[in-house]
C-alpha cells in the first residue's frame, strides 16, 4: 500500500513545480491572447490533478480497514455499539452530535464501514472545497495536507469532521464576523469539543499581535509544560470529562515528535516573520499562528494537545502559501 502514497507524493511535487513555473514559461509569449489561452489550459490541467489526487486520498481514507488507524477501530464500537443498542446514546462520553451522526448512519446501514466512508466523504469534500477557494496554490496546499495531515485524517474521525467544519468559520472570522463563525464552531462543537477553542480567534482578532510577546510567551509555555503537573491539575478541572487522559502513555511521552511538529510550526513562522514587513498580513493570521504553536508546545505535556493545534493547523499551511505567493 505505501508505493501508492509514494507515487501520489511524488506526482503532486511535479505538479508544484509546474505551477510555480507556469507564468515564467508563459511569460516569453509575446501573443497576449495565446498567452491567455495557454494559461487557461494550465490551470484547467491543474485543477484536474487537484481533483484527481483528492479523489485518490479520499479513496484510501474511505475504504480503509478497522486496522488502519490508531482510533478507527474504537470508533467502530461505538457505531456498533449504538447500532445494538441506541440507549448507549446517554452512557458514553462522547459528543451528541457525534453520537447522532452514528445512529442516522445506522438506520441506512448497519456495515460499520458506512461510519468511515461518509466521514471521509465529508471530511474531503469540505477540505477540497476550502483549499480550492481559499488557497493561492491548490497543489502545494494538498502535497502538504498529505505529508502532514493524511495520517491524522485516518485515524480520528470525530477531530476530523470538527477541523474540516471549522475551516470555513476562519474566512469569516478574518473579516471580523461574529454570527456565521460562531455557529460553525458550536456545529464543530458537536463533533469535537475542542473546537470550541477557536473562540480564542474572535476574540484575540481585535488585539493588536506582538511579535516579541509572542515570543515570551513561547518561553513561558515551554517552561510551565517542562513542569506539567500543574498544567494537567488546571487540564482536569476545566476539562473533568477528559479526565482519563492525563494517565497512561499519553502524558510526557512522544516529545520527540513533538518536537518535530514544533520546529515544521517554527519552519512556517519564519515565512511569516521574514515576509509580515514585505506585505499586509491579516491580525487574525498572527493569532493563528501563535495559537498553533502554543497548544504544540503544550503537547510536551500531554501528546493529545497536538490534536487542539489541528483546529489552527491546516488554515495557517494556506496562509503560509497565499503570504508566499502574494511575495512573489
Amino acid at each position: 500500500m505505501w508505493y501508492i502514497f509514494i507515487i501520489c507524493f511524488l506526482f503532486i511535487i511535479a505538479f508544484i513545480f509546474f505551477s510555480y513555473n507556469r507564468e515564467k514559461k508563459f511569460a516569453y509569449i509575446n501573443n497576449k491572447q495565446t498567452q491567455e489561452k495557454l494559461i487557461l489550459k494550465s490551470n484547467n490541467l491543474e485543477n484536474f490533478i487537484f481533483l484527481v489526487f483528492l479523489l485518490l486520498l479520499w479513496f484510501l481514507t474511505a475504504f480503509r480497514s478497522e486496522n488502519v488507524g490508531n482510533d478507527t477501530s474504537a470508533y467502530l464500537d461505538i457505531f456498533n455499539s449504538l447500532t445494538q443498542n441506541s440507549a448507549s446514546l446517554n452512557s458514553s462520553r462522547y459528543e451528541i452530535g457525534f453520537k447522532y451522526f452514528c445512529l442516522f448512519l445506522s438506520k441506512i446501514s448497519s456495515n460499520p464501514q458506512i461510519l468511515i466512508i461518509v466521514s471521509s466523504t465529508i471530511c474531503y469534500l469540505l477540505v477540497g472545497l476550502y483549499i480550492n477557494i481559499y488557497c493561492k496554490n491548490k497543489l502545494s496546499a494538498l502535497a502538504i495536507f498529505f505529508a502532514i495531515f493524511f495520517s491524522f485524517y485516518i485515524s480520528g474521525i470525530r477531530n476530523a469532521i470538527a477541523v474540516s467544519i471549522l475551516l470555513f468559520a476562519y474566512p469569516q472570522i478574518k473579516k471580523r464576523k461574529i454570527l456565521v463563525p460562531s455557529l460553525l464552531i458550536f456545529l464543530a462543537a458537536l463533533f469535537h469539543k475542542v473546537s470550541l477553542i477557536m473562540f480564542a480567534l474572535i476574540f484575540f482578532r481585535y488585539i493588536k499581535f506582538n511579535f516579541t510577546f509572542s515570543i515570551i510567551v513561547y518561553i513561558i509555555v515551554f517552561i510551565l509544560s517542562i513542569q506539567s503537573t500543574l498544567i494537567l491539575k488546571f487540564f482536569e478541572l476545566v476539562f473533568p470529562m477528559y479526565s482519563n487522559y492525563l494517565t497512561g502513555d499519553r502524558v510526557g511521552t512522544g516529545r520527540l515528535g513533538v518536537t518535530f511538529e514544533i520546529l515544521r510550526l517554527l519552519a512556517f513562522f519564519v515565512f511569516y516573520v521574514f515576509l509580515r514587513k514585505k506585505i499586509k498580513i491579516n491580525n487574525t493570521i498572527s493569532w493563528n499562528y501563535f495559537f498553533c504553536i502554543v497548544f504544540t508546545i503544550f503537547a510536551y505535556v500531554m501528546n493529545l494537545f497536538t490534536r487542539v493545534s489541528l483546529v489552527f493547523y491546516i488554515p495557517l499551511i494556506i496562509d503560509t502559501i497565499n503570504i508566499i505567493e502574494e511575495s512573489n
